[in-house]
């Protein structure tokens, strides 16, 4: 069962009242959950990892999180 994250994405914008408001490390999560290619999933896993560490959040990369209330 594949969701689609970009539908995912944008309930987590609609969820923040603002964008500045959602944590870097979900919007680097669902980018490395959504992309295909190889080279960009590296890199965004690596930014998810820096900023997850910074947070000091706990969760794997392909956790798979409910868009929650639309």
């Amino acid at each position: 069962m594949k969701r689609k994250i970009n539908t995912l994405l944008a309930s987590d914008y609609k969820r923040y009242s603002s964008t500045r408001e959602m944590p870097k490390f979900q919007k680097w999560m669902r980018k490395y959950q959504e992309t295909d290619n190889r080279i960009l999933k590296i890199i965004y896993r690596i930014i998810f990892v820096i900023l997850r560490k910074r947070n000091c959040v706990e969760i794997s990369a392909k956790t798979v999180i409910g868009g929650g209330y639309t």
